[in-house]
């Protein structure tokens, strides 16, 4: 998958955002209702942004899928993770 540098850093940015929210609430305390329920609807309102903002690359035709063949990935393997790069390459890791 291939994204633009600005698109990159904006992808980048949710991400990080998404991530931020996810460690307040792992660390809040779910019986301060008010606040944990703040955080959750943060975190509900920051992956609604993400997911407008991927759609919003595939219908502007600026987003490139790139399939890499390796018969070694998914090896004894549970799950794969992609590197994304502004270097237009795309590398699978077996975590």
């Amino acid at each position: 998958m291939t994204l633009k540098q600005d698109a990159l850093q904006t992808l980048y940015q949710h991400i990080a955002n998404d991530k931020d929210i996810t460690q307040q609430i792992e660390t809040s305390d779910p019986a301060d209702t008010i606040a944990h329920a703040a955080l959750v609807e943060e975190l509900a309102t920051r992956e609604n942004q993400l997911s407008a903002f991927v759609g919003s690359q595939v219908h502007s035709n600026d987003l490139n899928y790139a399939a890499v063949f390796d018969p070694d990935i998914g090896d004894k393997t549970y799950f794969e993770t992609f590197t994304l790069s502004s270097t237009n390459s795309a590398t699978a890791q077996p975590d």
